[in-house]
């Protein structure tokens, strides 16, 4: 046998985990600002939603806050994780599904702008009627 199997980690909980030990440890002191999500998936190779989703979950937690104008910070106080890990993926699905949203609210709106609907359908239609009616 080669061994226990390999436990595979969703990336957003790694990450999470990771600044977490960070705030635990001390490397990251209360007030201290987070680095953009553009470089923390730099620094975690993943993409900004990954990051993003993991930002949610320590936000859930209470370690970190996100001031406007600031970006994210480590939290006064930071709050205690919850006991129970399933609050925790369940605080980083909901993040996840968040995100999701927002992503197909834009793709939405990009559709409608670039898709005409029945009502341009029918405004063309009432043009091209129009014209008739004048050349006729």
């Amino acid at each position: 046998m080669a061994g226990a199997p390999r436990e595979t980690r969703i990336p957003y909980l790694e990450i999470a985990a990771d600044i977490r030990e960070q705030i635990r440890s001390g490397r990251l002191a209360p007030g201290d600002k987070l680095r953009s999500l553009r470089s923390l998936a730099t620094d975690y190779s993943a993409a900004q939603g990954t990051v993003g989703a993991a930002m949610e979950v320590l936000r859930a937690e209470g370690l970190i806050e996100t001031l406007q104008s600031k970006g994210s910070v480590v939290a006064a106080v930071p709050g205690e994780v919850p006991a129970n890990p399933d609050v925790a993926k369940l605080s980083a699905e909901l993040a996840e599904l968040r995100e999701m949203v927002r992503d197909h609210d834009v793709m939405i709106r990009d559709l409608y702008q670039r898709v005409p609907g029945p009502h341009a359908r029918r405004s063309r239609e009432v043009s091209e009627e129009r014209r008739r009616e004048q050349l006729g």
